[in-house]
C-alpha cells in the first residue's frame, strides 16, 4: 500500500484532500512523541524521544579521539526512497551507498528490507519517525560510516492531510576540522494552501543551523515544486549563509517543471555533484563530493 499520494493533490480542495487521505489513516499511527530509533553496524537498535532545541545544534567540539569522517573528501548522498518498494531498489542502494559516506533519505520506511541494507554496509543510523505504517517506523533517515556525536528531531504536521513529516539533524567529526559537521535531513512539507507551513518548517531548521559554528549541509526532498516555494526556501537558506549546490548536468527529478531534491551547504566547498537517473524510486538520488573549508567557522549572514 503507497502511503505518497500524487503531487496535484495539492491543488485540490481540502475537503477532497480529506476524503482521499481518509482511507490510510486506518493503517497510519502517529506517535504523540518525537521519536527516534538509532541503530548501530552491529544492527543493535535504541529508541529515543529527541526533540531539537537551540542547544542541540550550538556546535560544542566533539573528541578529537572520536571516529571521524574524512575532512578532505565527504561524499553525501540525499534520496527519496519511497518507502525501498520499487523494484531494483535494493541494487541501486548497493550501488549508490557503497560510494558514500553520508546517506540523507527520505520516505525511509524501516522494513526488513532497509533495515538488512543498512546493515550489509555497516551503517550507523538515526531515523526520526513521521509515523508508524502497519506498525513500522517511516520517516527521514540519516546513515553514516562512523557514529553521530548527536541527533534530535523537528516534525510539521501536513495542513490538509494531517500526516506530519519530519526533519533530522545530526553531527560528525570531520579529519582536520575543530568544530563539528551538522547534517539537517528535511522532508519538506507538501499539501498546504500557500507557503506559510512550509516557511514554518523551513524556519525552525534554520534556526538549529543559525547557531551551528562548524559546517552545515542541509539536504533532502524540499517539496519545492512551485517557484513560490523554491522562493522560501531560497531566502531561508540565504538567511543563514547557505550555498545551493550546482549541477553541470541536472538530472534531478522535477514536478512541475521544478527541482525538488537537492542541498545547501556552508563552510564547505563542493568537489563534484550529479543526480542519478533510477527507476527504483520517483526521486533520483543526488550525490555532492565536500571538502571543509579553513577555518571552518561559517560566517553567517
Amino acid at each position: 500500500m503507497r502511503l505518497r499520494l500524487p503531487r496535484f493533490v495539492a491543488f485540490l480542495p481540502p475537503v477532497l484532500v480529506a476524503l482521499a487521505t481518509a482511507g490510510l489513516l486506518g493503517c497510519v499511527t502517529i506517535p504523540n512523541d518525537q521519536r527516534t530509533l538509532h541503530g548501530d553496524a552491529r544492527g543493535v537498535v535504541d529508541i529515543a524521544t529527541t526533540p531539537c532545541t537551540v542547544a542541540d545544534a550550538r556546535g560544542e567540539r566533539v573528541s578529537a579521539t572520536s571516529a571521524a569522517l574524512d575532512g578532505e573528501q565527504l561524499r553525501v548522498l540525499t534520496w527519496n526512497v519511497h518507502r525501498t518498494g520499487n523494484a531494483g531498489w535494493r541494487e541501486d542502494f548497493q550501488r549508490l551507498a557503497a560510494g558514500h559516506d553520508l546517506l540523507a533519505l527520505q520516505e525511509a520506511y524501516l522494513s526488513d528490507n532497509l533495515y538488512s541494507a543498512l546493515m550489509e554496509q555497516r551503517y550507523h543510523w538515526r531515523l526520526s519517525a513521521s509515523f508508524q505504517l502497519f506498525n513500522v517506523d517511516a520517516g527521514v533517515l540519516t546513515a553514516a560510516r562512523v557514529p553521530a556525536e548527536q541527533a534530535c528531531s523537528l516534525r510539521h504536521t501536513e495542513p490538509l492531510t494531517r500526516i506530519p513529516k519530519s526533519a533530522l539533524t545530526t553531527t560528525y567529526r570531520l579529519t582536520g576540522v575543530r568544530e563539528p559537521l551538522l547534517l539537517a535531513n528535511l522532508h519538506g512539507l507538501n499539501f498546504t494552501v500557500g507557503t506559510t507551513a512550509f516557511r514554518e518548517q523551513l524556519e525552525a531548521v534554520a534556526a538549529l543551523l543559525a547557531h551551528h559554528d562548524g559546517p552545515v549541509i542541509l539536504a533532502g526532498d524540499f517539496n519545492t515544486w512551485r517557484a513560490a516555494r523554491r522562493a522560501v526556501l531560497e531566502e531561508v537558506a540565504a538567511r543563514v549563509g547557505l550555498t545551493a549546490m550546482a549541477l553541470a548536468e541536472d538530472r534531478r527529478t522535477r514536478f512541475l517543471g521544478e527541482p525538488v531534491d537537492g542541498m545547501y551547504y556552508r563552510g564547505l566547498e563542493v568537489l563534484e555533484a550529479a543526480a542519478y537517473p533510477v527507476t527504483s524510486s520517483d526521486h533520483n538520488p543526488v550525490s555532492v563530493t565536500f571538502r571543509a573549508v579553513r577555518p571552518s567557522r561559517a560566517q553567517v549572514l
